[in-house]
């Protein structure tokens, strides 16, 4: 019999009871039938344990059970015998859980996907797969964090709803561009609703670009994060959670706890991921040293609202490798940074601790820096056209990142990021299509980057 999950409940099914998927998975008994595929948790106002007896309910392949009625004799089973395939390859019961919760296309399904056993097998082909990635020894090259579903209006009041977004993406796909053969190995880590509201598109677009997915974390009673945000003429852009403020649970979803990661994202060999100056993630920075990850590339997500004291500088400019804010995040972490020059900001977050210092411009480009070589390049933009802003700055970190972090050097990293956030400004969110499509004109367009570059010194 292949099981591809079960009902659990008490002696007594005929007592009334609520039911919560937390689940599922797959074990081979000798008969050949099939079970569908659930794991369900028995909810009474009784101080019994729920978990005491358990029933598998024998289905025909091309039926759906009825309640909890057996159409052939029930076998007792214990649930370790379950859920130990699951277990298999996995370092620890945290990690475990938490991969075997995870299965990225199911987020997608919508009402109109109807059929029990459609959704039974659809989930078991998935969910095998998931556990593969999961369990592959070799780390990924690139991870990223945080996933928003980004509902965009522009200045002339046009919108576009249900758009990838959070960073995450939009840094993956410069990354992508960053190195062609051989591809490098992507993956995103982050929280999404646990009751499948995360849009389909948006994970199909991450399993279009080969992103591993094993990342996406469903959280129980949480909705996938999801944000207005407001692009003015001049640029600036203003995000607002749709939301209830369900602060520090938002905040694990956008950034989960490095022991939830899965093994290949959390060995990655280089991540990189946006950090409020406020309170900057040191945490995930050692736990991503102690792992194994050599290189780390950080980027605020927002500018300081009030500088910060020179011990909260050194601790937001030297927990990576990489420090890469824009222009106005940078001159907002000194009181005096109205009245800096671009190479005098550069300096400070230098002797402050960054190793690669990045300093991205917008449409005046970008300004990197080595504090160990002591080497410096700018180069302006390389943008044809303007569409849409957000996430571009993303990208951009992304593709040096990747490139500095397979030994490209910064000026390479810099024609390449400049040309992954090119492409991402003619685009409304993520492009769609694979890298495929867009590597040729992003190399011609760095191509133009490395002829328009210029050393600095400090």
């Amino acid at each position: 019999m292949n099981i591809t999950g079960i009902y659990i409940t008490t002696p007594k099914p005929e007592q009334e009871q609520e039911q919560r998927n937390i689940g599922g998975t797959t074990c081979k008994t000798k008969t050949s039938r099939r079970v569908v595929c659930r794991l369900s948790r028995f909810q009474s106002g009784k101080k019994t344990d729920p978990w005491s007896i358990y029933r598998v309910i024998y289905v025909d392949t091309l039926k759906s059970p009825v309640g909890h009625h057996s159409l052939a004799e029930p076998v007792i089973i214990s649930i370790s015998s379950v859920i130990s395939p699951v277990r298999e390859g996995v370092r620890d019961a945290r990690r475990q859980m938490a991969s075997a919760t995870t299965a990225p296309p199911r987020l997608g399904y919508t009402s109109r996907r109807c059929g029990t056993m459609w959704r039974a097998r659809r989930w078991a082909a998935v969910h095998a797969t998931a556990r593969a990635r999961g369990t592959t020894s070799r780390p990924l090259d690139v991870v990223s964090t945080t996933l928003i579903v980004d509902d965009l209006v522009f200045h002339d009041g046009s919108t576009k709803m249900a758009v990838l977004g959070g960073g995450g993406p939009q840094s993956l796909f410069g990354a992508g561009l960053a190195r062609r053969d051989p591809p490098l190995t992507l993956g995103l880590v982050a929280g999404v609703g646990g009751d499948g509201d995360c849009p389909s598109e948006c994970v199909t677009w991450l399993e279009q670009h080969d992103i591993d997915t094993t990342g996406l974390l469903p959280t129980p009673n949480m909705p996938t994060p999801r944000a207005w945000q407001i692009t003015e003429l001049d640029g600036r852009r203003t995000q607002v959670w749709r939301l209830e403020d369900m602060g520090a649970a938002l905040y694990a979803m956008l950034r989960p706890d490095h022991s939830l990661w899965p093994r290949r994202a959390a060995t990655a060999l280089c991540a990189h991921f946006g950090v409020n100056p406020a309170r900057p993630d040191v945490t995930l920075c050692r736990a991503l040293r102690d792992a194994g990850c050599p290189f780390i590339s950080i980027e605020p997500f927002t500018h300081a609202l009030t500088p910060l004291t020179p011990d909260a500088l050194t601790e937001l400019c030297g927990m990576g490798d990489v420090f890469s804010p824009n222009e106005r995040e940078a001159r907002s972490l000194f009181p005096d940074g109205a009245d800096l020059s671009h190479k005098e900001l550069i300096k400070r977050m230098a002797d402050a601790g960054a190793r690669y210092v990045c300093l991205r411009r917008g449409e005046e480009g970008a300004m990197v820096y080595d504090a160990e070589t002591r080497e410096g390049y700018e180069c302006p933009t390389v943008a044809a056209r303007v569409v849409d802003e957000t996430g571009c700055g993303n990208a951009f970190c992304g593709a040096f990142a990747a490139a500095v972090a397979s030994g490209d050097g910064i000026a390479e990293g810099l024609a390449l990021g400049h040309a992954a956030a090119s492409i991402m400004l003619e685009h409304v969110g993520v492009p769609p299509g694979g890298f495929e499509e867009y590597r040729e004109e992003a190399e011609r367009r760095a191509a133009r980057a490395r002829a328009a570059t210029t050393a600095f010194s400090l």
